[in-house]
């Protein structure tokens, strides 16, 4: 399970954090390209669902994984993709796609309907 991002600069800050080719670390981050082999089943979040701020706006995300949805205590970002991901699986959903600035897609399985 990962997070791949649709748009480069997006796509830097999930290697190594940093905004450019280089991260604040030194290390050279590096971007691939992927490309789904088959038709691929995913879900879509938008607009304030889609949002990742503690405000109410990933209701929508942590409601699909949550026992409890009264819960105030917020789901870490690696957590919720594994919840949403054991969730989907049961559904037959690989991946969910949130648009916020730009897009970002979380895929459940690197083996399955995608190659580099």
């Amino acid at each position: 399970m990962d997070w791949f991002a649709f748009d480069a600069e997006h796509s830097y800050g999930y290697g190594a954090g940093g905004s450019q080719a280089t991260s604040q670390n030194g290390h050279s981050n590096m971007l691939y390209t992927y490309a789904a082999t088959r038709p691929l089943r995913a879900v879509y979040f938008d607009g304030f669902s889609a949002e990742k701020k503690a405000d109410g706006t990933l209701d929508m995300q942590d409601v699909l994984v949550s026992r409890d949805n009264t819960d105030e205590v917020r789901i870490a970002d690696s957590e919720r993709g594994e919840l949403l991901c054991a969730w989907g699986k049961q559904y037959g959903i690989q991946g969910f796609v949130r648009e916020e600035a730009t897009f970002e897609l979380l895929w459940c399985d690197f083996e399955d309907g995608v190659q580099m």
